[in-house]
Order: structure tokens, then C-alpha cells, then sequence
């Protein structure tokens, strides 16, 4: 039987291609309802889980995934839409380095067998970041490319915590 706590974190994945069609569609109002709905879920799968005692593998492996495919998929949409211009490449590149360095450290910690590091709070500042950046994005409020540093730098902060993390248990592993 599924946990409720992964069907949270899956109902995100289900939700990522609708997302991304009605930011192709250019209605709005749906893309944020989708997306405000399916960021909620991120909230509540993982509080879900410990509440309910209900901590799996798959749900550890999942959630972050999960966050992956949403964000993508959204900022893809969103590219898509305005990427008329070479600088909206960049910033979405720079958009998405929280989950490129997270992508990185996750092959190191498969390849070398180390401790994966629980999810860390400057991970999570990233993705609230992330978030709020989207939700900026899609109502056309000015000042975009403020949040893009800020996600940005988030997410280059997070990437250093999850490289000293990983670095710390790998000399554990030794």
C-alpha cells in the first residue's frame, strides 16, 4: 500500500506536465494554481511522512526528484514563453544550479557509497526561493533578475553545504 506521504510527492510529478501546459497556454491563473498546489505538496509529503512515521526510501529518493521535475518543467514553460532573449537563458541556467549541484553530489554520493546527506536547510531556502521566483515570474513582476541572484546564490550556498557535507562523510567512509 502507497504511504500518503509518497502520494503527495508523486501527485508533484503528475502535476509538473500540466504545469508546463498551461504556462505554454499562457494562462496564468492555472499555472499558479497548479503550482501553488503542487509546492504544497512539498510541504506536506515530508511533514506527512515524519508525523505519521511514515519515513520510506523511495519517498527520500522521490521528494527531491520530484522538486526537479516540477521546477524544470515550469522553468522550461517559462523559457519557453519570454526566452526571446539570450539573458533569459542565462538567469534560467542560473536558476537552475541548486539542482544542478544537487544532481552532481547525488552520482558522487551513488558513485563513492557514501551516507546520502538528509535535506538541508539552505536546500530547502533554495527551493522557497525557487518558488517564490516562479510564482514572481509567471504574475510579470518587475525586478525578475533580483530573484534569479537570489536562487542563485541560494543555491550556490546549498552546493557548498551538500559538497562539505559529502566531503565530511566520505572521510568517515575512510
Amino acid at each position: 500500500m502507497i504511504k500518503i506521504s509518497n502520494a503527495l510527492t508523486i501527485s508533484r510529478i503528475v502535476l509538473a506536465p500540466f504545469v508546463l501546459f498551461f504556462i505554454l497556454q499562457k494562462s496564468w491563473a492555472v499555472s499558479i494554481i497548479l503550482l501553488a498546489v503542487a509546492f504544497a505538496t512539498d510541504l506536506l509529503d515530508g511533514y506527512l511522512a515524519r508525523k505519521l512515521k511514515q519515513e520510506t526510501t523511495l519517498g527520500k529518493v522521490l521528494d527531491p526528484v520530484a522538486d526537479k521535475i516540477l521546477v524544470f518543467f515550469a522553468l522550461f514553460g517559462l523559457l519557453y514563453v519570454f526566452g526571446n532573449q539570450n539573458t533569459n537563458w542565462i538567469y534560467g541556467i542560473m536558476f537552475f544550479s541548486k539542482d544542478i549541484f544537487s544532481f552532481f553530489f547525488i552520482i558522487l554520493t551513488l558513485k563513492f557509497t557514501v551516507k546520502k546527506a538528509r535535506a538541508r536547510i539552505l536546500g530547502k531556502a533554495a527551493t522557497v526561493a525557487q518558488a517564490a521566483a516562479l510564482f514572481w515570474l509567471i504574475l510579470g513582476l518587475d525586478y525578475y533578475a533580483v530573484w534569479i541572484w537570489i536562487v542563485f546564490a541560494i543555491g550556490l550556498a546549498s552546493g557548498i553545504d551538500y559538497y562539505l557535507v559529502f566531503r565530511r562523510n566520505l572521510k568517515k567512509r575512510r
